[in-house]
């Protein structure tokens, strides 16, 4: 069962500890071999019946057949209007058949990453679309939804179950970005799973050389994950910092996509 949101957004009193772990740094450190588990499908719409904005249906006509029916000022007042393609193409007096009616598919679904050797786990959801619905325009219903979730992407909650023996810590991404990222990128190809103390033990060196003002950042803005045998839901600011790490950096985590693809095909 996940457990309620029990971290809340503090500042640290007491210093940071020297040996923590950063999970920005290792969500996207391919060097620790995270596993995916748990890629499920939660929710699947997948339709021709649904709405779209006369627009979206103006835009599929060929340029000949918008240079005969231009926008009028009648028009241009429902461009934002739902409607079905038949009804768009009523309302531009052509043959019923003649503007396609899309595929349109909202994919939602969850995943977790896991290291063995960090014992740390992070559920994860994603999605094809951040709109209710994404249009395709093939013909084929399992093919529309291959093609809609080639840009699939993480969104909304983030949870954590810590049980590493070492601090782990979270920051949000101006203080990552300001702090931590560059040196983190440095390691990135000397941390492995057998590795990872005797490279984070750097930090207290790292944070010496820092300016005061990042120092204070850190500082103020650092998450400090307990122990727990209970998912963690972090508070946006965090969840957000790691998200957007994953996205920029999927291209570098195959088996990410590869366990989504697997789930839809």
């Amino acid at each position: 069962m996940i457990a309620e949101d029990t971290t809340e957004t503090t500042y640290l009193s007491a210093p940071i500890p020297a040996n923590t772990l950063w999970l920005n740094d290792l969500l996207i450190d391919a060097s620790l071999k995270w596993q995916v588990h748990n890629c499920k499908i939660t929710d699947e719409t997948v339709t021709q019946d649904a709405t779209l904005p006369f627009l979206y249906h103006y835009d599929t006509l060929s340029a000949d057949l918008k240079a005969a029916h231009p926008l009028t000022p009648a028009l241009l007042k429902r461009f934002n209007e739902p409607m079905s393609a038949a009804a768009a193409a009523q309302l531009l007096q052509l043959p019923s058949d003649t503007i396609p009616a899309p595929w349109q598919v909202k994919i939602i679904g969850t995943l977790v990453l896991f290291s063995e050797s960090l014992q740390i786990a992070v559920r994860l959801r994603f999605t094809n679309s951040a709109k209710a619905l994404e249009p395709v325009y093939v013909s084929d219903k399992t093919q529309a939804v291959t093609q809609a979730m080639q840009t699939w992407h993480f969104f909304s909650d983030v949870f954590v179950l810590n049980k590493c023996a070492k601090p782990i810590g979270v920051l949000p991404a101006e203080a990552y970005a300001s702090t931590l990222k560059t040196e983190g990128q440095a390691r990135s190809h000397d941390v492995d799973a057998t590795a990872v103390a005797g490279n984070v033990t750097e930090m207290a060196s790292d944070l010496s050389t820092d300016t005061d003002s990042e120092a204070t950042l850190l500082q103020e803005t650092a998450l400090l994950l307990p122990r727990d045998s209970q998912y963690q839901h972090l508070q946006p600011q965090y969840a957000v910092a790691l998200l957007s790490e994953l996205e920029a950096h999927k291209a570098e985590l195959p088996e990410l996509d590869k366990a989504i693809q697997a789930r839809i095909a």
